[in-house]
């Protein structure tokens, strides 16, 4: 697993700073990418992006103020421009949103307070007797350089599981049972979930335009 550095609650110095090398810097964008801040204070999303990307980024753990909206992309250009506040420089935030058919949407961004408050096993035992088990992960990526948002999306439809399956992942992994595949990502190893999820659609996109 590459590590990244991390940045909390503080600005760092010039010299705490990641160096990568020239071949990682964006020639679509002339961002400078060791100057590209992931803004989260999710751990766990950490270790995916950087997994999944392939390089390390530095990022700044800290809670940043969520809008209350069912728009993902409202939430993660709030999450963008407040977090540019807080880090003033170039940063990468990211958020999820968990479409349930039978919810006519639900919970959508409000994901992680449903995890929270009612966890996968409790949402997977409200869903008893539905028919339409389907659901749609989405993935948004906003890479905020203080002028400019660039959006960066995945999406994976699939099932929710009748109960809690696996021990890998985190979040809702283990209720999620991405179409084409019986196993839910819980059941998956990390290597199998990065080739398929929805936050590997969204950064592979983003590593593409950091490529040029």
């Amino acid at each position: 697993m590459i590590k990244c550095p991390v940045v909390s609650d503080q600005w760092p110095a010039d010299k705490e700073r990641a160096s990568l090398p020239a071949t990682l810097r964006s020639r679509r964008s002339s961002m400078d990418i060791s100057q590209l801040f992931f803004v989260t204070s999710n751990k766990h999303k950490v270790a995916e992006t950087q997994a999944i990307l392939g390089f390390p980024l530095t990022y700044v753990e800290s809670e940043v103020p969520e809008i209350q909206s069912l728009d993902l992309r409202e939430v993660v250009q709030a999450k963008a421009g407040a977090a540019f506040s807080f880090v003033g420089k170039p940063v990468m935030v990211e958020d999820v949103s968990l479409e349930i058919a039978a919810w006519n949407g639900l919970p959508g961004p409000f994901i992680k307070w449903f995890n929270q408050t009612l966890n996968p096993a409790g949402m997977a035992r409200l869903l008893r007797g539905e028919k339409d088990r389907t659901v749609v992960a989405r993935e948004m990526v906003d890479i905020y350089d203080g002028s400019e948002h660039r959006l960066f999306e995945g999406r994976v439809e699939g099932t929710v599981a009748e109960s809690p399956r696996g021990e890998s992942g985190f979040g809702f992994d283990v209720i999620f049972i991405p179409a084409g595949h019986r196993r839910t990502y819980g059941e998956m190893t990390a290597e199998e979930k990065n080739r398929i999820s929805h936050r590997a659609l969204a950064l592979e996109q983003v590593k593409e335009w950091l490529a040029g």
